[in-house]
Formats: C-alpha cells, sequence, structure tokens
C-alpha cells in the first residue's frame, strides 16, 4: 500500500533506495511520493514499440495516468505512462 511504501522511503533514507516493479499501486505509489517529497526517480520504461529505457526524473506532475518529468542531467521535459514503467527506484 501507499503507507507501506512511505514507510520503507523513510527507512531506506540514507542506507539505500526503494523500489517497486511490475506496475501496480505500490509504483503509483512511488512516484506520487516522488512527486511530493521532490526526489529523483529511475525509472525503467517500455514504449508502444516495445522498446526499454531507462530515465532519471525529476516528477513534475502525476495526472490521467501520465508522469510528466525532467530528466536529470538535461532537462528534457519528458511524458510516461504509468501503466507502461516497469520498475520505479526512489533516489536520495
Amino acid at each position: 500500500t501507499a503507507d507501506e511504501v512511505a514507510g520503507q522511503a523513510a527507512s531506506a533514507r540514507g542506507t539505500g533506495t526503494v523500489s517497486a516493479r511490475g506496475g501496480g499501486e505500490s509504483v503509483t505509489a512511488l512516484i506520487n511520493l516522488a512527486a511530493r517529497s521532490g526526489r529523483r526517480l529511475r525509472v525503467e520504461y517500455v514504449n508502444s514499440h516495445g522498446k526499454a529505457s531507462h530515465h532519471v526524473v525529476k516528477v513534475a506532475l502525476v495526472r490521467a495516468g501520465k508522469v510528466i518529468a525532467s530528466e536529470i542531467g538535461s532537462g528534457d521535459e519528458v511524458e510516461l505512462s504509468v501503466h507502461r514503467i516497469t520498475t520505479v527506484e526512489l533516489l536520495d
């Protein structure tokens, strides 16, 4: 649940990271936590053609099944469909 993910994130600060795989509530909870806290996310994503990609982003907005974020490093804006996210990892 979202509370469990938040608890894992709090206990992981300074000792590691928290991740979730395979979509669902845990992935969504981590994305929302990153948006609220301003923490970075490492995202593994598969596009509509089956091509996998990896992103390190700062989440700006989550709405209607989409994540709007900026790429760390380039600052490029990306729009990711939540159902295509395979793994998220909350970073410090």
